[in-house]
């Protein structure tokens, strides 16, 4: 009996530990370890968008007006999902991660569903919640962050069978892979709370670089862009902290509020500084400042940051959470004009059934990638024709006595989507209120706006 009872003691004790190591997660990493001079720290002046209000302002509707094109994501009972919260483009495919689902799913570009990724759960071969997803062109990998475990999973790219795993010991707000076995880490408000969130001691800033070693651990080469002190407050908040750039670069947009960073072979350095004007924070306010009086601040929507940030080959465009009153959030930096755009949240709603302007979930080429949802977009083509034919009933075919109702129908209805540009109405005729979103692609034409 006695040996059951302590028997039972062990068991137990082996347990709690088990779930004590879990929640903390936290293992030894060797900081001595770290090559300071393989990616420099490197000074130089960056280019400056202005965001402060006195930039020229546009209407949204003028410059989203052409090269707009509609991928609508196929519809199935596995291919269902709630929302785009993460979403990456690679040569074949978009892969989207759902967390309302706990998945990620993977259509071809034509719109057509690949395949799901649902391994919900705390198995080896499971993740408990979706943080983060990468891509590893080098492995073919998608791969999942699940901060509830200090972990991330790879699944293959083409069928979505789990591969293995990485085990990092500590949280992360966004990564992604270098090459087969290299990563850039972005550590972010995670690092700043040991009590709270578990994490290694020692580790000061909040971008690092980091290498798959034996047994799926990670060590850590280098560490850069040091932490200043109640940033956390901005970047808990962010959506985004992590683009490619157009340079073979990435970029990292929620270190401080105003700087946009690049990371490279070359090194890591400021790229892009973002101008508020008058609602601009000093550095001061966060190294000196009272946390009460940042939070009140923030509170009052008058800590402006990038909250998206996406660069192409032509032009910059960013999305600043600044509520401010007569600051306009979104801007468009035109690379070669040397010239920054700005506009407000919604200048038209009709535009691509309010599509645009809300905040892009990425980029193909020149062109932004927006979500249309059906409904929207159904809602709107019922209002614009339940409108018109009352509109022509009341005319009683005086305006075009040489139609019948029903061309006229078709005349004005194709007049109206032309001269506004809303083709989304002709999509919408097939569209099911509860299909999965559409993709918008559209180019900016700065061709209607270099005048102003």
């Amino acid at each position: 009996m006695k040996h059951k009872i302590l028997l039972l003691f062990l068991c137990c004790y082996l347990s709690s530990c088990k779930s004590n190591n879990e929640k903390l997660l936290i293992y030894q990493l060797d900081l001595n370890s770290l090559e300071e001079n393989i990616y420099k720290d490197i000074y130089l002046d960056p280019s400056t968008i202005k965001v402060d209000g006195n930039s020229p302002k546009i209407k949204s509707q003028d410059i989203f007006k052409k090269n707009i094109r509609f991928t609508p994501l196929e519809t199935t009972d596995e291919s269902l999902f709630g929302k785009i919260d993460e979403f990456i483009l690679t040569d074949s495919r978009y892969i989207i991660a759902d967390r309302s689902t706990n998945s990620v799913l993977v259509f071809f570009h034509d719109g057509k569903f690949d395949f799901k990724i649902d391994r919900s759960g705390g198995g080896p071969e499971e993740y408990r919640s979706i943080k983060y997803i990468g891509f590893n062109k080098a492995k073919n990998t998608i791969e999942i962050l699940d901060n509830t475990r200090g972990i991330i999973q790879r699944y293959d790219a083409n069928t979505g069978i789990y591969q293995s795993t990485l085990k990092l010991g500590f949280l992360l707000k966004a990564f992604t892979p270098l090459d087969e076995n290299k990563y850039l880490f972005f550590v972010g408000s995670y690092l700043f709370n040991e009590d709270r969130y578990g994490q290694v001691d020692g580790l000061g800033h909040q971008l690092l670089v980091a290498e798959e070693v034996e047994y799926n651990r990670v060590r850590i080469i280098s560490q850069h862009l040091p932490h200043i002190p109640n940033t956390e407050v901005l970047n808990f908040g962010a959506r985004q902290n992590l683009s490619e750039g157009s340079d073979n670069d990435f970029l990292i947009n929620m270190v401080f509020n105003d700087t946009i960073y690049s990371f490279s072979e070359k090194g890591v350095h400021p790229k892009y500084v973002i101008d508020y004007g008058k609602w601009a924070i000093p550095k001061d306010l966060f190294q000196n400042g009272d946390i009460r009086e940042i939070n009140r601040k923030k509170s009052l929507g008058q800590l402006p940051y990038p909250d998206i940030f996406f660069e192409t080959e032509d032009y910059i465009y960013t999305v600043s959470s600044l509520e401010t009153a007569n600051a306009f959030t979104h801007t468009l930096y035109n690379k070669n004009l040397k010239k920054g755009f700005t506009f407000g949240d919604i200048d038209d709603n009709m535009q691509v059934a309010g599509a645009i302007p809300y905040s892009p979930i990425g980029y193909e080429g020149n062109s932004l990638i927006y979500v249309m949802e059906p409904k929207n977009a159904v809602d709107k083509y019922l209002e614009i024709t339940v409108g018109l034919r009352k509109a022509l009933i009341a005319d009683n075919g005086k305006s075009r006595p040489e139609m019948s109702l029903d061309e006229q129908y078709a005349f004005y209805l194709n007049k109206y989507i032309q001269e506004n540009g809303f083709n989304y109405l002709d999509l919408a005729k097939n569209l099911d209120p509860d299909d999965n979103p559409v993709l918008v692609f559209v180019e900016p034409d700065f061709n209607n706006i270099n005048d102003q």
